[in-house]
């Protein structure tokens, strides 16, 4: 805000040519933010519909079953460790 109009706080009256150019400002920043947003949705719908969602399914079904030995065997580990 250059002008004198707009330049004065007290009043909400904005010139044309201000108003054009906050405008303008605008739209570019939130075309930005929408083009970020959406490459960004567009990664995370590849990263959950592509391989990677198998390959991250798979480890943590491995993760799963490993924890699940632990805890079966862990009583026997007690029990092994405690008689030495």
């Amino acid at each position: 805000m250059e002008c004198k109009i707009c330049h004065n706080f007290h009043r909400k009256f904005w010139c044309a040519n201000c108003i054009r150019k906050n405008l303008h400002s605008y739209k570019v920043e939130t075309n930005q933010i929408t083009y970020d947003k959406q490459k960004n949705v567009d990664q995370a719908n590849k990263f959950l519909s592509g391989t990677m969602r198998n390959i991250q399914v798979n480890v943590a079904e491995k993760h799963a079953k490993i924890q699940k030995i632990r805890i079966k065997c862990f009583p026997a580990i007690l029990r092994s460790s405690g008689s030495r």
